[in-house]
């Protein structure tokens, strides 16, 4: 399984946005919906994680983690710098 939800992207706050708006998420949707199929729980649930990788850069993740379960054997600083489409439309 993959971590990083394809056809899914979360975009920082561009500073020219209202106050209001933190940030955004786009889709694929062709790409998202058969990533979401092919991950989603027994309860048809797909849980995502907003996290911020060591070079500051905010991005999506799979929550896998399940009660009682063991925790992702993945650490955070082992996962690679996630890419989307959206970067060269950003100005940071």
């Amino acid at each position: 399984m993959n971590d990083f939800p394809a056809g899914i992207f979360y975009n920082e706050r561009r500073d020219t946005a209202p106050d209001f708006i933190t940030g955004g998420i786009g889709f694929q949707v062709k790409e998202a919906v058969k990533w979401l199929q092919e991950n989603a729980d027994h309860d048809g649930r797909v849980k995502l994680d907003i996290k911020i990788s060591k070079g500051g850069k905010t991005y999506l993740a799979k929550n896998d983690w399940v009660p009682g379960g063991s925790p992702n054997p993945q650490a955070p600083e082992s996962r690679p710098e996630p890419q989307d489409e959206f970067d060269s439309d950003l100005p940071f």
